[in-house]
């Protein structure tokens, strides 16, 4: 399965997620309900891929605690969203296209960062984006003002703060079940 999207939610109403959704099953040995499971899924559209439209707020007003994700393995991209009563939590999405090469990186992001985030922030990305980096500035002949966008990076690494419009920290789209795995939505099927 190169892509898929689910949305999960928090709830011990199966029909009212059944109906909202079309369909929704328990995930064994937790609270969550997954819902609208679409392997092969196409990526959502571009009015909530760029943070104007929200997938989940209406459905968490009705069922609490509602997360979507998407994930495509094929253009690694990674579309997250959280919602509680109705209020968006957070939402993240890695996309090519932040320009018109189709530059992978960070279409959108709201909210405050969440636990799951951390293995976005790995020691090992970080060595290999800072040694791409200083790659790219020596290639560019800007070795001299490489300490200072090593700082930069470093700090972001820091803060674990991912801002729209990076290329940094580099996601693709196994994050969906970073996502599942920081939720402790453990499924025997992928």
């Amino acid at each position: 399965m190169k892509s898929y999207s689910a949305y999960f939610a928090r709830s011990n109403n199966l029909e009212q997620a059944r109906h909202l959704f079309g369909s929704a099953d328990t995930v064994t040995g937790t609270p969550w309900l997954i819902c609208a499971l679409n392997k092969d899924a196409s990526p959502p559209d571009d009015e909530v891929l760029w943070g104007r439209v929200s997938l989940t707020e209406a459905y968490s007003r009705q069922l609490g605690e509602v997360i979507f994700v998407f994930g495509d393995t094929s253009i690694d991209a990674f579309v997250y969203e959280h919602a509680w009563d109705g209020e968006l939590v957070r939402k993240l999405v890695w996309f090519p296209m932040l320009d018109d090469a189709y530059t992978p990186g960070w279409l959108s992001v709201a909210g405050e960062p969440e636990g799951w985030e951390a293995g976005l922030f790995r020691a090992d990305k970080l060595a290999w984006l800072l040694e791409r980096e200083r790659e790219r500035y020596v290639e560019e002949g800007k070795a001299r003002a490489f300490a200072e966008r090593e700082a930069e990076i470093q700090g972001v690494w820091r803060e674990r703060q991912i801002e729209a419009g990076k290329t940094y920290p580099s996601c693709d789209g196994t994050a969906a079940r970073l996502v599942e795995e920081g939720f402790g939505i453990k499924r025997a099927v992928w």
